[in-house]
């Protein structure tokens, strides 16, 4: 971006404040992080042994972190960007949940739906914003919302959170 384009609006914001000091709280560096399970021949396999009750995704990996310590807890106060994706397929067909969960309660507005057959591979993806504190735990949870009794076999997960 040209300098000349700032230049009006810094003279705007410096005349608009009543104290010219702007202060900017970033961090050094960027936190950030990434698990993820990848395996097209042995999937990760997730018992689902009630129906519409979300079981806690474990087993995996640690791609990439800084200054999140894992599994994830935050250590930096604030609001984070959460992707994630996931491919799998269940045992009958069925309607899946992939939802986030921080300190064991599900926000409701950082999940998906997907309804699979036996023989179908299906995937979701949610991306979403979510304010956390230090000390908070996040993890993914799925869950059957039509069959009572039913593994589901997840065969790519990734669960990135970054603070912006």
């Amino acid at each position: 971006m040209n300098a000349l384009y700032l230049i009006p609006a810094l003279l705007l914001l410096f005349a608009c404040a009543k104290s010219p000091t702007v202060i900017l709280d970033i961090p050094e560096q960027v936190i950030y992080a990434q698990t993820a399970f990848h395996n097209s021949t042995d999937p990760l396999t997730i018992e689902l042994n009630t129906i519409n009750v979300y079981e806690n995704v474990s087993g995996l990996h640690v791609d990439y972190a800084q200054g999140i310590s894992l599994p994830p807890k935050i250590v930096h106060s604030g609001m984070y960007q959460l992707t994630g994706s996931i491919s799998f397929s269940g045992g009958n067909s069925g309607k899946y949940r992939y939802n986030l969960f921080v300190n064991g309660l599900e926000e409701h507005a950082c999940g998906a739906m997907r309804t699979t057959t036996s023989t179908s591979l299906g995937s979701m993806s949610l991306n979403c914003l979510v304010y956390l504190e230090t000390g908070d735990t996040v993890n993914m949870r799925v869950k059957d919302t039509t069959n009572p009794v039913q593994d589901v076999n997840i065969f790519t997960l990734t669960f990135n959170m970054v603070l912006i």
